[in-house]
């Protein structure tokens, strides 16, 4: 396996598969501990025992990180197996497509949850559970904390089967039929390239599309 991540720890929300998944084994291969974060704990425990038999180290924690106390806990339980936290990969999201008007109101809040609070909890358990050891190490040297984001195009994930079927065969479908979609490990080897650049390079935005999408 790759070193360039050894010894540090990385924690992957929505790891039950698609691009979390994808990233968790990138990461993996260059030497990070894994905290695979989701709700479908089958799914967790079989990526935690593939990651562990290639020679990686992997801990699935079962958490709904639209709920506070769980995302907190999810970041405690990183801590608690590997000792720190250093990359955080907000993953999870939810795409319910459809028009605005007659919309279901559910689908907005159900979104609103995972994509923004959910991201929110976890951000904020990270980062304060990373205080203690960065005001140490503020003390030897500059603080360096990078955020970045990746912004994918299309990706051949379960991301769009969470919608009605009407929306799916009319919008969905259709995009899918027509455009060379990425690989859920194209956007993997994204994450990866931002979190293994030196200390002192942040790759602030980062946009990976099919060539073909329009």
């Amino acid at each position: 396996m790759e070193s360039t991540l050894t010894g540090t720890a990385a924690l992957v929300t929505g790891a039950s598969g698609g691009i979390g998944a994808a990233t968790a084994r990138r990461l993996a291969e260059h030497g990070a501990s894994l905290a695979l974060v989701a709700r479908r704990r089958d799914r967790l425990e079989a990526l935690a025992t593939e990651i562990d038999k290639a020679g990686g180290t992997a801990l699935a924690v079962e958490a709904d990180i639209t709920d506070r106390t769980h995302a907190e806990a999810a970041v405690q339980q990183t801590v608690e197996r590997f000792g720190r936290l250093d990359t955080l990969v907000n993953n999870a999201g939810l795409m319910l497509l459809g028009p605005i008007v007659g919309a279901d109101t559910e689908d907005w809040d159900r979104m609103i949850a995972i994509n923004i609070q959910g991201l929110l909890y976890t951000t904020r358990a990270a980062l304060g559970v990373n205080g203690f050891t960065e005001s140490l190490r503020q003390e030897v040297t500059q603080r360096h904390v990078r955020v970045g984001v990746v912004e994918p195009g299309g990706v051949a994930t379960e991301l769009g089967s969470h919608n009605k079927p009407e929306v799916r065969n009319q919008m969905i479908d259709p995009f899918y039929q027509q455009t060379e979609v990425l690989a859920p490990q194209d956007i993997a080897d994204g994450v990866a390239y931002m979190v293994t650049r030196p200390r002192h390079t942040t790759i602030g935005e980062l946009w990976i599309m099919p060539t073909d999408q329009l």
